[in-house]
């Protein structure tokens, strides 16, 4: 179980890998397939794609520092990607 010690928006001065796209590949099968998505959400996720699974320098990104199984770790992602990934379970338990 993931327990969220601390959460805050930043602006990226610097492209940066976005946590949330190993979990959104694995679920591409229900994006592919057709999974009730609203276009925005689609469009989202394609943007990040296109973009190299990457937080580009001047977006706001979400970052978060968890702990796990007595392991602290660093969380980035995009707010709606976030959003998305929690409303779907991608990130599972």
């Amino acid at each position: 179980m993931v327990k969220l010690l601390k959460s805050r928006a930043c602006k990226a001065k610097q492209p940066r890998h976005d946590d949330s796209a190993e979990y959104i590949i694995e679920a591409m099968d229900f994006i592919r397939l057709g999974g009730k998505m609203s276009f925005k959400e689609r469009r989202a996720i394609a943007q990040l794609k296109a973009n190299n699974w990457q937080i580009q320098k001047g977006q706001v990104y979400v970052h978060q520092f968890n702990k796990q199984d007595g392991q602290v770790y660093n969380f980035h992602t995009l707010p709606l990607i976030l959003r998305i990934c929690i409303k779907y379970n991608f990130y599972g338990q």
